[in-house]
C-alpha cells in the first residue's frame, strides 16, 4: 500500500463508537476501559463521546478519544450530532453505563458484513449489581432491554446498535423530538426501506440493573411517553389502549424463563402487576397533559 493509501486508512477507520453522556461521566473510565481492551485493532475504531449536560464536571480523556458538545436535550439528538462528525464506516452505539465485552465490535462488525451492509442489534445482558438486590433490582435484570426479542420485532436498542453509515445518512439519523423509541423508530424506517437487521449474540455490552422503585417507574414513564406522546395518532391511540389490557404476555415471559428460580419468576409477575397501575396514570397523564417524563 503506497503512503497516500495509508493515510486515508488511518482517515477512515472502519467503524465509530458514539455515546451520549447525560448524569453518568463518573461511570465513563469504566466504558473506555472496556473499549481500550477490544479485540479489533486500536486503529480500526475510533470513540466519540458527546456531553449531552450544560456544565458538566467533565474528567480528563485519554488521548485518542473525540469530546462533542450537544447542548440540546436529548440522547437521540447527541448521537446524530456523535455521527456528523464521525469518520468510520459502521456506526456502533452504546451507552455511558454499558460494559462491552472484548469481542464486542469485531463480532459487530462481522454481523454487518459486506456489500450489501446491514444492521446489527448486539446482545445486552442485564445484571444484578446488589448483594442483596431488591425486588425491583431483580425485576430490570430479568426484563430489562430483551434485545433477542427486539430483533425479531424489527429493531434494536441503542445500548447496543450498529448501523451502517450509509444507511444511517440515508435515513436522516434519529428522530430528535424523542426522548425514548428513537432507535425503533430508525431500525423500522430502515427495515421499510427495505434493509435487513440481523441479532448477533456475540456482540455483548452488560448493562446494570436498575436497583430502585424510582429507577424502573421513570424508565416506564420514559417508554410510554415513546409510545403515546411521541407517536402519529394511530400509532399513540394503540399506545395508550394497550396500556389498560393486563400485562398476561409479561407474566407469561417471566414464568417461562427457564434461567431464573422459580422465586424470581414470581418476583418478576408480582412487580409486573405493580407496575401495571403506574403505567395506565401514566398514560392518562400523557393524554390529558400531552407532556412526557424527563429524560434518564
Amino acid at each position: 500500500m503506497s503512503q497516500l493509501g495509508r493515510e486515508q486508512n488511518r482517515a477512515a477507520p472502519r467503524c465509530s463508537v458514539v455515546v451520549p453522556v447525560y448524569r453518568h461521566w463518573a461511570r465513563i473510565p469504566a466504558l473506555l476501559y472496556c473499549l481500550e481492551a477490544q479485540s479489533l485493532p486500536r486503529d480500526a475504531f475510533e470513540i466519540i463521546l458527546v456531553n449531552n449536560e450544560p456544565e458538566a464536571d467533565l474528567p480528563a480523556l485519554p488521548e485518542g478519544v473525540r469530546l462533542v458538545e450537544c447542548s440540546v436535550p436529548g440522547s437521540y439528538v447527541a448521537r446524530n450530532r456523535g455521527a456528523a462528525v464521525s469518520r468510520g464506516e459502521v456506526l456502533a452505539f452504546t451507552d455511558a453505563d454499558c460494559r462491552p465485552e472484548p469481542e464486542w465490535l469485531a463480532a459487530g462488525l462481522a454481523a454487518a458484513g459486506t456489500p450489501p451492509v446491514q444492521l446489527v442489534a448486539g446482545a445486552i445482558r442485564v445484571e444484578k449489581v446488589s448483594a442483596q438486590p431488591s425486588r425491583w433490582e431483580i425485576y430490570d435484570a430479568a426484563m430489562a432491554l430483551p434485545q433477542r426479542r427486539y430483533a425479531r420485532e424489527g429493531f434494536g436498542a441503542t445500548a447496543n446498535l450498529f448501523v451502517p453509515r450509509e444507511i444511517f445518512r440515508a435515513l436522516g439519523g434519529f428522530s430528535e423530538h424523542r426522548y425514548s423509541g428513537g432507535d425503533r423508530d430508525l431500525c423500522l424506517r430502515a427495515r421499510a426501506a427495505g434493509r435487513a437487521l440481523v441479532y448477533q449474540d456475540q456482540a455483548v455490552v452488560r448493562h446494570p440493573a436498575r436497583t430502585t422503585r424510582e429507577a424502573v417507574i421513570g424508565k416506564l414513564r420514559r417508554i410510554k411517553g415513546g409510545q403515546i406522546g411521541e407517536q402519529a395518532l394511530l400509532g399513540r391511540i394503540k399506545g395508550f389502549l394497550r396500556t389498560f389490557l393486563p400485562p398476561v404476555h409479561a407474566w407469561r415471559r417471566a414464568l417461562r424463563r427457564r434461567d431464573l428460580p422459580w422465586r424470581e419468576r414470581w418476583v418478576v409477575v408480582a412487580v409486573q402487576a405493580r407496575l401495571w397501575p403506574a403505567e395506565m396514570a401514566e398514560a392518562l397523564r400523557l393524554v390529558f397533559r400531552g407532556k412526557g417524563a424527563e429524560r434518564e
